[in-house]
């Protein structure tokens, strides 16, 4: 058997939905391949999103970022969280390579912590970091002389490959770097079994509600209530039991993409999984402001023009004031551009030529 190891950032679920495409896809190409993943999302969500039961083990140390909310990080506590994990790097690579040696991987995945691969680095495995972002260039972007940059860079620009997703921040300091088409899961709509296990009629415009798996902190979650729409919520968002338009899907026997796939819209934190995802499945999008995120004039510009969306403030999603903006986003039309699919063969030829069976 091929052992590869994935760790994968918990920092809400977008990083599990970034690579777990791929994954499957490795998962399904041999039955001598075992798969092991290190991520603190829980399991059944992380076997959902492959579609495969796999292996765990604990997480390597990986921050992240910190947040507030879906939308606003906490860059003080995680500079402060940096900073505690780089006082004594050495030890800390030093235990996680010791860890690594006891699962005995054949290859080392990574979206996209640098803990991990620096403990394979160590011990001689191949190594490959996969994502459309690092956490090097996110922290930067808040405190750009903070000293553990450089070593963070070292372990990316030491991987084997560094496999950028589209749209991704651009890494021009990467030599290592490998350019791909975006990853995401493309499943059919099932719009009208929603409709009818919901009795809704068949004119009503279904709108999911997700912030990417991350606690809406101490803001409620607020939706307008618009004629003609029912809405979907994800991320275990509570609502007011009274109202009769909102639906959980904890209650519906659909999973995230079938919903993402079947909703007319949905309202979102900007992010790769969803903004990927929604347009590969051509799902419209409204999304807030997250103008301090480096990666969101990328991800935005990318969206913007793949998929019918519209910008709001982050205020006005608080608030729930975004009715004209969702009534005019479900009228627009899809553009004949769409979004190319051949990102994860295009990955698959990186990582293929190290896989050994």
């Amino acid at each position: 058997m091929f052992h590869i190891v994935a760790d994968i950032t918990g920092h809400g679920l977008g990083h599990v939905g970034q690579i777990a495409p791929l994954l499957r896809k490795l998962v399904e190409s041999s039955d001598q391949i075992k798969l092991s993943i290190r991520c603190n999302v829980a399991n059944d969500k992380i076997e959902e999103m492959i579609g495969h039961k796999v292996d765990h083990a604990p997480p390597a140390p990986d921050v992240g970022m910190l947040m507030h909310n879906p939308y606003v990080v906490d860059h003080k506590a995680s500079l402060k969280a940096y900073e505690e994990l780089h006082q004594n790097f050495e030890q800390t690579v030093l235990n996680e390579t010791q860890q690594l040696k006891e699962l005995a991987p054949d290859l080392l995945l990574s979206d996209v912590g640098y803990c991990g691969l620096a403990a394979a680095q160590r011990l001689g495995l191949p190594n490959i970091a996969i994502s459309s972002l690092n956490w090097a260039d996110i922290m930067a972007g808040y405190y750009p002389q903070a000293a553990f940059l450089k070593t963070i860079k070292s372990i990316y620009q030491n991987c084997t490959s560094f496999i950028q997703t589209t749209p991704s921040l651009p890494m021009n300091w990467l030599e290592n770097s490998v350019q791909v088409d975006p990853f995401g899961r493309i499943t059919p709509s099932q719009r009208n079994e929603i409709l009818n296990h919901l009795n809704l009629s068949p004119d009503t415009f279904l709108v999911l509600y997700s912030m990417g798996g991350i606690s809406m902190g101490t803001h409620e979650l607020q939706l307008p209530v618009v004629e003609n729409i029912h809405w979907l919520t994800a991320d275990l968002m509570e609502f007011p039991t009274r109202r009769t338009d909102c639906t959980s899907l904890k209650d519906l026997p659909f999973t995230f993409i079938q919903a993402l796939s079947s909703a007319d819209g949905i309202i979102a934190k900007p992010g790769y999984g969803i903004f990927v995802e929604a347009a590969l499945n051509k799902t419209r999008v409204l999304y807030c402001d997250r103008h301090d995120w480096p990666e969101f004039p990328y991800l935005s510009s990318w969206l913007d023009a793949h998929t019918p969306s519209c910008c709001i403030s982050q205020d006005a999603l608080n608030k729930g004031h975004y009715e004209n903006e969702l009534i005019e986003l479900l009228k627009a039309d899809f553009s004949d551009k769409q979004p190319a699919t051949t990102g994860m063969d295009q990955a698959m030829e990186v990582i293929s030529p190290l896989v050994h069976l």
